[in-house]
């Protein structure tokens, strides 16, 4: 099933830049979108692979030893692909179906402190979930002795770190959502402090 689901991943990735090149060149504003839907079917796999293996693999520079994560890990990391699945299918939907695409979607969202809200809490959530995976598994590279613990250390500091900053996002967006009148009157406030 891995090398199927594998092989189903790179050809759709495949097709997705194919399009966007093609449609870029011959100037086909919808083959962007389709693109876009197509990398959100890689996210899509990918991550319901990732959440069925409990098993997700990662290589992050040519000659550094890949991350691998197991479990429970592994399954946020498939989490995290679902949600930015998500993304791109909302994004490629709005740019192909809405009236001004894409660009009035992020207008009329974004123009309001609830689309604000939803945007933090949805990037915050995002955030929490990537601190709680390096918690759990550091660095996720495999190795014994000094550096390994070192490295170790390192992941899970900035874990905690994501985990603060990413609840802090959570908060913000939920309190855009559910009174932005009052954060408005407290920056405005802040902002007056520090002025005078």
């Amino acid at each position: 099933m891995k090398s199927k689901a594998s092989s189903l991943q790179l050809g759709l990735f495949l097709l997705g830049v194919l399009i966007l090149i093609i449609g870029n060149r011959l100037s086909i504003p919808t083959s962007i979108f389709i693109g876009v839907l197509c990398f959100g079917l890689v996210c899509l796999i990918a991550g319901i692979q990732m959440i069925v293996t409990r098993h997700a693999n990662f290589f992050t520079r040519t000659n550094a030893p890949h991350e691998n994560y197991t479990g429970l890990p592994a399954q946020l990391w498939g989490v995290l692909f679902l949600l930015l699945a998500m993304l791109f299918f909302i994004l490629a939907l709005a740019g192909l179906f809405l009236p001004g695409g894409e660009e009035a979607f992020w207008e009329l969202f974004l123009n309001k402190p609830m689309g604000w809200g939803v945007l933090l809490l949805l990037l915050g959530t995002y955030t929490v979930v990537y601190g709680i995976i390096r918690l759990m598994a550091g660095s996720a590279v495999a190795g014994t002795g000094f550096i390994a613990g070192v490295n170790n250390l390192g992941g899970r500091f900035l874990g905690g770190l994501s985990l603060l900053f990413g609840l802090g996002l959570v908060l913000f967006g939920l309190a855009l959502i559910i009174a932005p009148g009052v954060l408005a009157a407290i920056f405005n406030n802040f902002v007056t402090g520090v002025l005078r």
